[in-house]
């Protein structure tokens, strides 16, 4: 493991360190944080939205400055219903602003699943989609002011709703919330407010997590989200002058929110694809944003494999594979399109050089 990145697992290590300063506010303002794509590719050229670390800050400190009008404070629980996106970043780093902890939920999760998650969580807000605002509600009934609030993002609010985009912007009924300065420490969300320190020395909850294959939340502070730091850099071969694809969920439990959280981890810029795997999309991303390193399921391989026309090809420095063995066709196919060479990385992040072309995924590695 290099020294650089032993130094950033320290960090994520100590009793003291902030979230928010670690994820976003520590990264040079005016690096890319997240290049968001557009849902449709136009015939003459791909659009994105770009976001740097210093608009998130900015974007994330209003936004804690509306929530805490909401009631939301030092280890209040607040649900995320949201796939991965600029809004969830902004949401994820807004609630960590104020010591508060987040539940970010799948969008794939069963509706009765998201009740019994809101329920056992405790959460007293929730942030979701405009397009999952119908999941949150029990079949046959309709929100009242005795309902758990809902921030919609991505839509218009209705009702009791608030809306995402004013508490960001601090218009309409946030329009009177006092636009606070990043750099002070009176204002809910200022560098006072972050996590709140462990008695007993152990790493303060910033996430309480709930899959489908789990009974209960597990919850999961610094140090656990260190291991991204880790993953990205040893395991997966992931340099600083990378850019990073990460599919390993693409359509999946946790709609590559794990992406993104890692990726703000390292201060590199996200890639966010929009919900829905397009092999066509995948292809067009990786060729406009120069993707050299590539992190995806075996699924997500075949399929560019079926789309890939005689002689596509996209130069690639590093790639790995995620669940199931590639076959050995995929794995020839990925050789010859996607140039990867013949290495591969094991979990600790040692090389082992020269492994031939198997049913583990080689020269396409598989993340363990």
């Amino acid at each position: 493991m290099g020294k650089g990145v032993q130094e950033r697992l320290a960090a994520f290590s100590g009793q003291a360190a902030g979230a928010v300063h670690l994820f976003c506010d520590g990264h040079r303002a005016q690096d890319t944080a997240l290049s968001c794509v557009a849902a449709k590719l136009n015939s003459q050229e791909l659009n994105s939205q770009e976001l740097s670390y210093g608009e998130l800050r900015e974007k994330s400190t209003r936004f804690a400055a509306a929530l805490s009008t909401l009631g939301v404070g030092r280890e209040d629980r607040v649900a995320m219903l949201m796939a991965a996106s600029a809004n969830w970043a902004i949401a994820l780093l807004g609630i960590w602003r104020l010591g508060a902890v987040a539940v970010p939920l799948a969008t794939t999760l069963a509706q009765d699943r998201i009740a019994f998650a809101l329920r056992s969580s405790g959460a007293g807000l929730v942030i979701g989609d405009a397009d999952q605002r119908r999941r949150l509600v029990p079949p046959g009934q309709v929100p009242t002011d005795a309902s758990t609030p809902v921030v919609v993002a991505g839509g218009e609010a209705f009702g009791y709703d608030h809306s995402f985009a004013e508490m960001v912007a601090g218009s309409g009924s946030f329009s009177a919330v006092p636009q606070p300065s990043t750099a002070d420490a009176s204002f809910p969300g200022g560098p006072a407010h972050g996590p709140v320190e462990d008695p007993a020395g152990g790493s303060p909850a910033l996430l309480q997590l709930f899959t489908p294959d789990r009974p209960a939340g597990v919850d999961m502070g610094l140090q656990e989200l260190g291991s991204f730091v880790k993953a990205l850099d040893a395991a997966l071969d992931v340099r600083r002058d990378d850019v990073l694809l990460d599919l390993s969920d693409a359509g999946g439990a946790s709609g590559n929110c794990w992406a993104l959280i890692a990726a703000l981890a390292s201060g590199r810029r996200a890639l966010l694809l929009p919900a829905g795997f397009d092999a066509r999309l995948v292809w067009a991303v990786m060729d406009k944003f120069k993707v050299t390193k590539l992190v995806a399921t075996a699924g997500v391989y075949k399929s560019l494999q079926a789309d890939s026309a005689p002689g596509r090809r996209h130069r690639l420095r590093r790639a790995s594979s995620t669940g199931e063995p590639l076959a050995a066709e995929v794995v020839a196919w990925a050789l010859e399109a996607l140039g990867v060479e013949p290495e591969a990385r094991t979990a600790d992040g040692t090389l082992d050089k020269h492994l031939p072309p198997g049913p583990d995924g080689v020269p396409v590695r598989r993340s363990r």
